[in-house]
């Protein structure tokens, strides 16, 4: 009876012991949300929609995956802006942004980072009530987003180039993605055929290469498009030509052999508007004191971000001084959404309402 005792107790040990010095290997991840510390564990697991590459080259081979990266880098860097003191259940912003699956959303709804809704809420392209983050998508929270959209992307949809343009003899392509009411242009252009290449692109006005106003070139050596590389470009049309009126844009990428090859969505019909001496004025002595003492506790309160709001939609896609972000959302909504703060102008003729109608026509007429 002493022996049997002893060998159970034996065994009872070494069960306790395996069990403990491998539970991590007992639970498995799901989505392949697993920390990037035990990238070589053998447990890790993939969602059957998506085929996971057997090496991740970019932004860093320190990280399992996108997730991991997320954990580490994407959620500290998020505390550290302080987003969700206005993303939280007191804050009124929504509360999804400070989740892994939602704030994906918003940066994977586009074919490259730089034309997502994340990075254009980020960088000041769409409107923002937590005011602009980013100077460009190269930089703080902004570079932390675009290298979670890499590491997403090479392992959910690794880019694949098929048949590239016949018409050039080459490799070369490239996209006009997004223009802003703003005059700011991303999109991309790369050389499939040479992925370490960086192309310039060219921007005409009201004409094609030869006939229209050029506007200026850029380097394509961002991240983003659908070339292996960094081939994304952000392009702002010079001041003096965003008047409000209508004009067609030309956009090119010029390749080794100093050849022109249109890009795709060129050339397209731009509305683009730039803010005004008068209109700064009129906001910082009518309209900003009144939003600083009403609105200031869940709101960034700048007139570049206000701005934005303003053109949301433009002139030229049918806005107007009652119809725009900057006034349906104190007045109760815009496209559906609902103002967390409610509505705080009664109707869109009292204060401050009354004051951003004015803004608009100042701005706008």
């Amino acid at each position: 009876m002493e022996n049997k005792f002893k060998w159970s107790s034996i065994v009872l040990v070494v069960v306790l012991l395996v069990t403990y010095t491998h539970c991590d290997l007992m639970i498995t991840p799901q989505n392949a949300k697993v920390n990037y510390k035990n990238k070589n564990s053998s447990s890790t697991s993939y969602d059957t929609s998506s085929t996971a590459p057997s090496e991740i080259s970019t932004p860093s081979t320190d990280y399992a995956n996108a997730y991991s990266y997320y954990e580490e880098v994407v959620s500290p860097a998020l505390q550290a802006q302080n987003c969700l003191l206005c993303h939280s259940s007191n804050g009124g912003a929504p509360i999804s942004v400070g989740e892994y699956d939602q704030l994906k959303a918003l940066m994977m709804n586009s074919t490259n980072y730089q034309g997502s809704t994340l990075n254009m809420k980020m960088i000041g392209s769409m409107a923002h009530a937590g005011g602009v983050k980013c100077a460009n998508s190269t930089e703080g929270i902004c570079e932390k987003f675009a290298n979670w959209y890499a590491l997403e992307f090479s392992q959910l949809n690794p880019p694949v180039v098929d048949n590239p343009p016949t018409n050039s003899g080459s490799g070369v392509m490239g996209s006009v993605d997004v223009i802003s009411s703003l005059g700011k242009i991303n999109g991309w252009a790369g050389d499939s055929f040479n992925v370490n290449s960086t192309l310039q692109v060219e921007f005409y006005l009201d004409g094609p290469k030869g006939s229209g106003t050029f506007l200026g070139s850029v380097s394509a050596n961002l991240p983003g498009g659908s070339v292996t590389g960094n081939h994304g470009f952000i392009f702002f049309i010079p001041s003096q030509y965003r008047d409000g009126s209508a004009h067609q844009l030309y956009g090119y990428a010029i390749d080794s052999n100093q050849q022109e090859i249109a890009l795709a969505n060129s050339p397209q019909n731009i509305y683009t508007y730039a803010p005004s001496i008068e209109g700064y004025d009129f906001y910082q002595n009518n309209v900003k004191p009144l939003l600083d003492s009403r609105c200031s506790s869940c709101h960034a309160v700048n007139y570049d971000q206000h701005f934005n709001s303003l053109l949301s939609p433009s002139p030229g896609a049918g806005g107007s001084a009652t119809n725009n972000e900057m006034i349906n959302m104190p007045a109760g909504s815009h496209n559906g959404k609902g103002h967390p703060g409610g509505n705080i102008c009664g109707n869109k003729n009292n204060s401050p309402c009354s004051e951003i109608q004015a803004w608009w026509q100042v701005e706008f007429q």
